[in-house]
């Protein structure tokens, strides 16, 4: 839930850089008087702050596949749903879109239910020297 939540802020901190940089044209004055820069801090520190609570739960291929996974799929709701913008305009590039998404996101799946590598055995201490 920490990776998940990670992810969603980092694809909104996406939007609000977008906003902020758009706005660099009017001056430095302009983009420091929007409260776009200031939720931008806000949500990218939360944003780093939840995915370190996600990797010191120990379960670190789960916490790194909801992050990546859920960063750039709320980037891309976030873009379509605040700044209208489209992917493709031909049915041909949405379905390779889809199928990519659809691999990326098995590729994540996968690795958040695979188990690291195991330790290997604790030798027994060596004896000190006489």
């Amino acid at each position: 839930l920490l990776g998940s939540a990670a992810g969603i802020l980092f694809g909104l901190a996406a939007a609000l850089t977008k906003t902020t940089v758009s706005m660099l044209d009017e001056g430095l004055g302009a983009v420091l008087w929007d409260w776009h820069v200031y939720a931008l801090v806000i949500v990218s520190v939360a944003a780093f702050w939840l995915e370190q609570a996600a990797l010191q739960t120990g379960a670190l291929a789960a916490a790194v596949a909801t992050t990546m996974g859920l960063d750039p799929l709320s980037s891309l709701v976030f873009g379509i749903v605040l700044f209208e913008e489209a992917l493709h305009e031909s049915a041909v590039g949405y379905t390779i879109s889809l199928l990519s998404l659809g691999a990326a996101l098995a590729g994540l799946v996968i690795l958040a239910r695979a188990k690291g590598a195991e330790a290997p055995p604790r030798s027994a201490p060596a004896p000190e020297p006489a």
